[in-house]
């Protein structure tokens, strides 16, 4: 027990009383503001102590678990503080007096047994959660080997794509869907493992229907949307989302979609280039995010994800991406692969920062294209 004095008071108080003296402290007001780790010690603050405390003091009486104040007239105490659980005066008796001790210092000591309970607890679930982020890394591992490098060739556009696990908190999405004359672009960056896992089942349930429409597209945008929303009321750190979505109209190679976030399309033909940071999808409405593109014969077609974009911007590679698109020499897997080597080349453990994906498209010299 410690107690903090003036004049001697306190300590006559407890000799008065006869009280066993053995393990008590003695503090002036001096001496106790230098004081450490007398956080969860049982403490008597004298009434001078506390009225002519500094800030400092305090503050630092503030901070103690818990403390009873020795006052002569408990109605004239001017100062009160949040923490001050009983008030004893000259005329407290020994009997008492113990009984307050003794409560308090039970009190104290189970608040310490729960505070060690709460660090094992805690020490525990970072291990836990250790171990999960080692697994979730495994898996992302296991999905950039298990990739499709190469779409099938969906009428005159070929689709070839390549994924690099980051160590970043969330995933990267991306798939293509085709059927008839149309194919369904989706490209997903999110800071949460469960919304991006909740994409991909939207997707998946997508790609079981028979048709491509613009009005599956908007019917797309707006589930995801309110699914991270709803996702959102139980996280205190909001999501962010970023997500692009495209269809292909394989007659007119015509390419028409939403983009919202931080993507970027870079083209063989200058002008279909499209590098600006999109709305942002939880506080737009969809159609602020509309884009559409021409194709031509023979253009490719390169959508980079956030996830990409952020670690390229690490980079001081010796060639711009758009140099090399254009070279028709140049295979697209060969440029994709040089690129995710220049992206790699740098990392120990085999991860980047950030998850990246790239899809890349391109449009056959000889395509027929409906006019």
């Amino acid at each position: 027990m410690i107690i903090i004095d003036s004049q001697q008071e306190l300590a006559n108080f407890l000799e008065k009383l006869s009280f066993d003296s053995l393990g008590i402290v003695k503090l002036d007001q001096v001496t106790f503001e230098l004081s450490q780790s007398v956080i969860d010690e049982l403490t008597i603050v004298h009434e001078d102590v506390l009225a002519q405390a500094s800030a400092q003091v305090l503050a630092k009486l503030d901070e103690l678990t818990m403390f009873i104040l020795y006052a002569k007239d408990p109605a004239q105490v001017k100062t009160i503080l949040t923490n001050m659980v009983d008030i004893i005066t000259p005329s407290t008796t020994l009997e008492l007096f113990n009984n307050k001790v003794q409560l308090l210092s039970e009190l104290i000591k189970e608040r310490q047994v729960l505070k060690s309970q709460l660090i094992s607890i805690n020490k525990e679930l970072s291990e836990t959660m250790g171990n999960v982020e080692v697994e979730l890394l495994r898996i992302k591992k296991v999905y950039e080997q298990k990739t499709p490098r190469r779409f099938n060739n969906i009428k005159g556009i070929q689709a070839y794509s390549k994924y690099a696990a980051g160590e970043s908190v969330g995933g990267e999405f991306f798939d293509i869907h085709m059927n008839q004359n149309k194919a369904f672009v989706i490209m997903s960056s999110t800071s949460s493992y469960l919304a991006s896992s909740s994409i991909l089942q939207m997707f998946s349930q997508l790609k079981s229907s028979e048709e491509i429409s613009e009005q599956i597209e908007l019917n797309l945008i707006e589930d995801i949307k309110q699914e991270v929303v709803e996702l959102n009321k139980s996280k205190k750190k909001e999501i962010s989302i970023h997500l692009f979505t495209a269809i292909i109209d394989l007659s007119k190679h015509t390419v028409s979609g939403h983009l919202f976030g931080d993507f970027k399309i870079l083209s063989s033909n200058s002008n279909n280039s499209y590098s600006t940071k999109g709305p942002i999808l939880l506080n737009s409405q969809v159609n602020e995010g509309e884009f559409e593109r021409n194709l031509k014969r023979g253009e490719r077609l390169l959508l980079c994800s956030p996830g990409f974009s952020l670690n390229w911007q690490k980079l001081n590679p010796e060639f711009i991406v758009e140099e090399l698109m254009i070279k028709k020499s140049i295979k697209p897997l060969d440029i994709l692969d040089e690129i995710f080597y220049q992206l790699k080349k740098d990392s120990s453990s085999g991860f980047l920062s950030y998850d990246a994906s790239a899809i890349m498209l391109e449009v056959q010299q000889n395509a027929m294209v409906q006019v």
